[in-house]
């Protein structure tokens, strides 16, 4: 009914009562690609991004099929690159940073930009994806790498003017560009790299005949961390697959 739909959009991203965050987690009943996969035998990956379902909810990913997961559990959280944890399976792994807090929490969690940058989330992320593969090459998998870049932090945006967060600018530093243009495209680049090299790392351990490779996004282009993205404005929700 319309009066259902109003309530379920009241209850998306940007509410923060317990049972409001649990209309977001998938269910017990729900069937995920990685639960079927490992009926048939498949070790099942997920690094990155998981917006589905907190440690303690159903829709966790060790709930869900998943034999790994390292990374982020809230959509907030997720917008930090450089945040003071990651969830390791069921564990907080504490990280080198150190976070500013900004304003009050929504969507179950309060985010902020780091004061002290050490731990890049997306660096980490590849090497757990790379360690995955190898460890389980020898049998068929399942790696889901739902990566943050090149989205922005959006705390980090309203507390600095520029959400881009990345290490360094690379071959952009001296473009004549403002910075969160810089950030934007040495983010794109940066994942094309490490793309490179889970790609390498298949040919390496000699499957990569035997592996699909899937490569998309969830959003289409918009302005955030304070690049213009009018450019952009063209391109649809790009799909490429490797055989």
């Amino acid at each position: 009914s319309s009066q259902r739909l109003r309530q379920l959009r009241c209850l998306r991203p940007g509410v923060s009562k317990r049972n409001q965050l649990l209309e977001q987690s998938l269910r017990a009943q729900d069937a995920t690609v990685a639960e079927v996969l490992k009926s048939v035998g498949y070790a099942n990956g997920l690094i990155g991004k998981w917006g589905l379902g907190e440690v303690d909810q159903p829709g966790f990913p060790l709930r869900q099929g998943f034999d790994r997961f390292f990374g982020y559990l809230n959509q907030v959280h997720a917008h930090n690159y450089y945040p003071e944890f990651v969830w390791d399976n069921t564990e907080k792994k504490k990280l080198a940073n150190v976070v500013q807090q900004a304003g009050g929490s929504y969507g179950g969690f309060r985010g902020g930009a780091a004061t002290k940058r050490i731990e890049y989330s997306h660096d980490l992320f590849v090497k757990e994806a790379i360690k995955f593969i190898e460890a389980n090459s020898k049998g068929p998998f399942f790696l889901y790498l739902p990566l943050t870049i090149p989205h922005a932090n959006n705390e980090g945006t309203r507390m600095n003017g520029d959400g881009a967060e990345v290490p360094d600018y690379g071959i952009y530093a001296t473009r004549d560009w403002p910075s969160p243009d810089k950030g934007q495209a040495a983010m794109i680049t940066r994942m094309d790299r490490d793309v490179g090299r889970i790609l390498d790392c298949l040919k390496t351990m000699g499957i990569d005949g035997d592996t699909l490779v899937l490569f998309t996004s969830d959003n289409g282009p918009h302005n955030e961390a304070g690049h213009d993205s009018v450019s952009y404005t063209h391109l649809t929700l790009p799909t490429i697959y490797s055989v």
